[in-house]
């Protein structure tokens, strides 16, 4: 195990070293869909930093955000809301559904 640590404070800086597993770490979290335009924003070239992975993760929800809040603007009527309250978190939380009026 030493040795490999070795091998790796060789080849980067510790810094460097922490930034690629939590990068790996949050990553390996993704769905697909977010996956794919991480992968898509890699440049085969550079050693990555944990500032790259915030930036995409922000730039990503806000995104996501901009999209749901589009879809509750044009389609308020269609608009189920469900409330509970996490349990592990004590916090409230909101689900949105939508209903297309096709249900067979």
């Amino acid at each position: 195990m030493n040795s490999h640590l070795r091998a790796l404070i060789t080849m980067a800086t510790t810094q460097a070293i922490m930034d690629g597993l939590l990068i790996y770490l949050v990553a390996s979290k993704f769905d697909r869909h977010t996956r794919e335009k991480w992968e898509e924003g890699l440049q085969a070239n550079k050693l990555l930093k944990w500032k790259d992975m915030a930036t995409f993760l922000e730039k990503r929800c806000r995104m996501l955000e901009n999209i749901e809040n589009a879809m509750v603007i044009q389609t308020p009527s269609k608009q189920i809301k469900l409330f509970f309250h996490c349990p592990v978190s004590r916090q409230p939380e909101v689900f949105s559904f939508f209903y297309d009026g096709c249900h067979k």
